[in-house]
């Protein structure tokens, strides 16, 4: 009885291991999923603020040439084309003056092109369009610059709490692993989560702590395995394959590596593929692959008691 109720005990912890994880793992896809609609936006938002500004500077340019124009041919500036006050003081003499003035003006002037005014004016409206566009654009790029620093902010908080509980199931499994000696996670930048990288650094028993990159292939292998597993039980899966990672280990390693699968398999199921005879001795199901016929495979399975 007391069995069964561990039993019951296991099975409620594994299914609320399993909802916590769907839980998580809908979660991160919520938000790559935020982040990958937003990117496309921003970039065809931006895209378009380009081209706008480009339209923009050339009718810019094409209200100038205009301005110049009139300058050059009609010796005016548009400023100047109101003519400016009279004074009372003034006498019919120079009134008469002034007019012959602004007549000699007019015929230096030419004949007035009508539909300048209906250019400028459908100008100047194409212009207030575009710089409302470009202001809501502006506005657009304003909110989505704080959505993806919202979404910055949570993932610097994710990496932060994911980075902190594997690095210390790391710490916890390497010394099982090797029968002592110590490791850990470092980051390379800790002041930037989002492009920092991450160093493994590794005390086997009688050495010095090195970097990885200098341990032997054996020990780089059960290293390598020790920060899988510490990742595995950081949010552990219901399934977990293994693919030979047994074959550099001696005989030592091997049965440590072992004994923490077994322990292991109290969470999730392990399918490993291996060569090593002691590996499948520990299966509780071995499935063998042979060819009787060239190019036929065929599976053979047998169930360990």
């Amino acid at each position: 009885e007391a069995q069964r109720t561990r039993l019951q005990e296991a099975e409620a912890e594994v299914a609320s291991r399993q909802q916590e994880y769907r839980g998580l793992s809908a979660r991160v896809r919520e938000v790559e999923e935020a982040i990958h609609l937003i990117r496309p936006d921003v970039d065809t938002r931006q895209q378009d603020k380009t081209r706008l500004q480009v339209a923009h500077s050339e009718k810019t340019m094409e209200r100038r040439h205009l301005v110049e124009d009139m300058r050059e041919k009609h010796g005016v500036e548009l400023e100047a084309v109101a003519p400016p006050a009279g004074d009372s003081s003034e006498t019919a003499g120079d009134l008469s003056e002034e007019v012959a003035e602004l007549r000699a003006r007019l015929q230096r002037m030419g004949e007035v092109n009508l539909a300048a005014i209906g250019e400028f004016e459908e100008l100047t409206e194409r212009n207030r369009h575009m710089t409302g566009q470009r202001e809501d654009l502006e506005r657009s790029m304003a909110d989505l610059q704080q959505t993806i620093t919202k979404l910055n902010r949570i993932c610097r908080l994710r990496f932060k709490e994911s980075f902190d509980k594997i690095n210390s199931e790391f710490q916890a499994i390497f010394p099982r692993l090797f029968s002592g000696g110590k490791a850990a996670l470092t980051l390379t930048d800790e002041n930037n989560y989002l492009e920092t990288g991450v160093d493994i650094v590794a005390q086997p028993p009688g050495k010095k702590l090195q970097s990885i990159s200098l341990l032997s292939g054996g020990e780089k292998a059960l290293t390598a395995v020790s920060l899988l597993f510490a990742i595995f039980l950081t949010k552990p899966s219901p399934f977990c394959f293994l693919d030979e990672v047994d074959a550099p280990l001696d005989d030592a390693n091997l049965e440590r590596f072992i004994d923490v699968v077994k322990e292991m398999t109290r969470l999730s199921q392990f399918m490993v593929i291996t060569h090593n005879k002691k590996t499948m001795q520990e299966a509780d199901v071995l499935y063998g692959v042979t060819m009787e016929d060239p190019g036929v495979s065929k599976i053979v399975s047998v169930e360990m008691v």
